[in-house]
């Protein structure tokens, strides 16, 4: 159960990661828009969005493996879930009601 939590806080925290590359591309593509920055700050900026979109991809992959990996714990839950239950129809079909 624990590794079930830390999976979602991990896929939390890439989401907020996520979030705000997008909101600090967003600003510096509005600070790119402007006319009165020189050649050196606008090249800094393309740089460093250059960079914010590479670790933006990282993420975006890293978060899609999060997803998957939750998504087979869920099913493994699912499974043993559906198995107890069986067993237990099965074990009450078998014995009935030993009350009478």
């Amino acid at each position: 159960m624990s590794d079930r939590k830390s999976i979602l806080n991990e896929i939390k925290n890439a989401e907020d990661c996520i979030q705000a590359f997008y909101f600090k591309i967003e600003t510096i593509e509005n600070n790119l828009k402007q006319n009165y920055l020189d050649n050196e700050e606008r090249q800094k900026l393309e740089d460093e969005l250059e960079d914010i979109r590479i670790f933006l991809s990282k993420s975006e992959k890293d978060l899609k493996i999060l997803r998957k990996e939750n998504r087979k714990s869920f099913a493994f839950s699912a499974i043993l879930i559906f198995i107890v239950f069986l067993l237990y129809g099965t074990y009450i079909m078998i014995f009935g009601n030993s009350n009478k």
